[in-house]
């Protein structure tokens, strides 16, 4: 009985977790990163950035692919900080603000990187409308790419 209701139980977590999700899509997006400064408003220099690339994207979040989690002499992910990213889409550049969540290095072909998860905590109308196109396009192709090898099955 106590099988039954872990089984039971795990099933029901699998489903909440598999739709309180937005969908991530496999994208690599050049983008700009930096941490966003509660003096950059006042005019004060600018944080330089790092360039990275995506590694996926969701309407909630994305997971940076960066050579590196320090920028200037601040690390990106220490305590509660806020990155602003400017990523680069066909049709715009997009700018938001994130929070990580949590982050590893990766062993690549060009050396060890790091792979951030962030959540967009901030991100204006328009940006949001560009962002939610790309988004949607990506899933027409990925619509388009599944009905495509069902129509190629033979029997």
């Amino acid at each position: 009985m106590a099988e039954y209701v872990r089984t039971i139980a795990a099933r029901f977590s699998r489903f909440v977790l598999a739709h309180s999700c937005a969908p991530r899509h496999r994208a690599r997006l050049p983008l700009q990163v930096c941490v966003a400064d509660d003096g950059e408003a006042y005019g004060a220099p600018r944080i330089p950035a790092l360039a990275g690339y995506t590694y996926d994207i969701s309407a909630t979040g994305l997971s940076l692919l960066l050579p590196t989690v320090v920028v200037g002499n601040r690390h990106l992910t220490f305590g509660s900080r806020v990155l602003r990213i400017g990523l680069r889409l066909a049709n715009g550049v997009v700018n938001f603000y994130a929070v990580p969540v949590r982050y590893e290095q990766v062993e690549s072909a060009g050396g060890p990187h790091f792979v951030i998860g962030a959540r967009i905590t901030a991100i204006d109308g328009e940006d949001r409308a560009r962002l939610a196109a790309y988004l949607r396009s990506l899933r027409g192709v990925k619509e388009k790419a599944a009905r495509g090898s069902v129509a190629n099955v033979s029997y």
